[in-house]
């Protein structure tokens, strides 16, 4: 009886889906609670997420639906590293659970939040999104809500990505800065599953629709800035990105990468980091988080023309204490 509401309750996701992009259905007002949302919130009850990701999942709602109803709840093991695929700055960091809870959520039609501290990654994570949906690299669009100075910019760039967003992954970025109007026009068109300002009504195309918060839905609805129609619509399954202080295992994956980028774009064969500059990379804790670290090492490779990076370019080594121990420093801002 366990995996019976679940297969219940995909089942009921599929139907919808067929009955709203089928050609054979024709075009129905849907209510707001049709929205698929509710689905990751039941899966997360289940505990599905306590074992490793399944990578070769069924094709179709109904086949996973049946899967889960029949299969005996297997034992936890070790985690699966992820594959390293070709997308911009992909390394092996499963990010405490968030990228293989990313692959799995990229199977079924949920709106999924992404929330996490400044630089911590959170665009990287819509990205496995993106690459596990199976889409083209060129249908990942995302939207930095930061940039609209109006409300009327907002709801034209929203309403004109929707409309000609079939099978891509709209990012929004920061969509708490945004006008409450604007928040809750973007919320009933995600709720509805029905495009605003279009005659004949139409529903959404199918696509991926991930938004990217600094902080959890609960606090900025206490703060005034994030609408609760809005925290609704994206509020199904949350994946939470943890600062890469609570992550120093990947530390050094993210520097390596970042070194090979930046090199890259300066036509430089980079070596990599001296071990004193690896120590004092680990024990710093990065509060600006990657989006730190690349600047960081970005203005290195700007002071110098070695192959191999040192505690001093990276601004983290400022000398020796009375004790003889290093002191280091946090990079400059």
């Amino acid at each position: 009886v366990g995996g019976a509401p679940l297969a219940t309750l995909l089942a009921a996701n599929n139907a919808l889906l067929q009955a709203q992009h089928g050609n054979d259905e024709p075009v129905r007002e849907a209510a707001p609670g049709d929205n698929g949302f509710i689905a990751g919130r039941a899966l997360h009850a289940t505990g599905l997420f306590s074992g490793p990701l399944v990578r070769d999942a069924p094709e179709s709602f109904v086949d996973i639906a049946a899967t889960a109803a029949s299969s005996p709840v297997a034992p936890p093991e070790p985690r699966i590293a992820p594959i390293e695929r070709d997308i911009d700055g992909y390394v092996e960091d499963n990010m405490e659970g968030a990228v293989d809870q990313a692959g799995f959520l990229a199977r079924l039609d949920i709106p999924v939040a992404i929330i996490g501290p400044a630089g911590t990654g959170k665009m990287y994570v819509a990205r496995v999104i993106h690459d596990a949906s199976g889409a083209s690299p060129d249908m990942f669009v995302p939207v930095d809500c930061r940039d609209f100075r109006s409300r009327n910019a907002a709801n034209s760039r929203i309403s004109r990505e929707l409309q000609r967003g079939e099978g891509k992954t709209l990012v929004f970025k920061s969509p708490h800065v945004m006008n409450a109007e604007a928040q809750v026009k973007l919320a009933r068109q995600i709720s509805t599953r029905m495009l605003a300002d279009v005659s004949p009504a139409r529903y959404l195309p199918p696509m991926k629709l991930v938004a990217l918060f600094p902080e959890k839905l609960e606090t900025l609805l206490r703060k005034g800035q994030l609408t609760e129609q809005l925290a609704g619509a994206f509020a199904g399954y949350p994946i939470h990105v943890p600062p890469i202080r609570d992550r120093k295992q990947a530390v050094l994956r993210w520097a390596h990468k970042i070194l090979g980028q930046e090199g890259a774009l300066r036509d430089r064969d980079m070596k990599g980091f001296t071990p004193d500059a690896e120590q004092a990379m680990l024990r710093y804790d990065w509060p600006g988080n990657i989006s730190e670290m690349r600047q960081c090492i970005h203005d290195a490779l700007d002071k110098t023309d070695k192959d191999w990076l040192t505690p001093v370019d990276l601004s983290l080594f400022r000398g020796i204490d009375p004790e003889g121990a290093p002191e280091e420093a946090a990079p400059a801002p």
